[in-house]
């Protein structure tokens, strides 16, 4: 069946790093919507991009990026955020895999650092417990002022998909 959709909001995709939202953008991209990952939201943003503050519904439809969060507090408009969560112990496995993350200073330790404070004490293990925890609660923050649509990656099947997209 053919579903025809007629979105009156952009869409930021956001989560954890490795909770999937490259995944999203392609599949958001693939159902013909203008879908970016990490284009608008990045590692170097120190404010909210100002190509999304043009209230213009021509203009990216999605971005998905878990650099999103620290400024979701200047989020005004035509938006609604979809939280993608992914199993925790999946998070836990990339987040101790993937030290640079946490332990190394890269340029993302450096924005995890700036924006989760505490992340830099303790075992890989404390500071990846640490950070899952802030950076949740950081867009659990948002939810009461924001259209919010909450679910996981895992379950995510094509009508939460179609109705996902309707609400928004």
């Amino acid at each position: 069946t053919t579903r025809r959709l007629n979105m009156q909001k952009r869409i930021i995709v956001t989560g954890l790093p490795k909770s999937g939202t490259q995944y999203t953008a392609t599949l958001l991209g693939n159902l013909k919507l203008r879908s970016f990952h990490e284009m608008v939201f990045t590692h170097s943003q120190t404010d909210w991009p100002a190509a999304w503050r043009i209230d213009d519904t021509n203009l990216r439809q999605v971005e998905s990026s878990w650099m999103a969060i620290p400024f979701l507090d200047q989020v005004e408009g035509n938006y609604v955020l979809w939280h993608q969560l992914r199993h925790p112990l999946k998070i836990m496995q990339c987040l101790t895999s993937h030290l640079f993350i946490l332990m190394k200073e890269s340029v993302t330790s450096r924005f995890v650092w700036k924006h989760v404070p505490g992340t830099q004490q303790g075992t890989i293990w404390e500071r990846a417990v640490h950070f899952i925890l802030e950076w949740t609660r950081k867009i659990e923050e948002h939810a009461h002022r924001l259209d919010y649509i909450r679910y996981r990656l895992e379950d995510l099947d094509s009508d939460q998909l179609y109705t996902a997209l309707v609400l928004s």
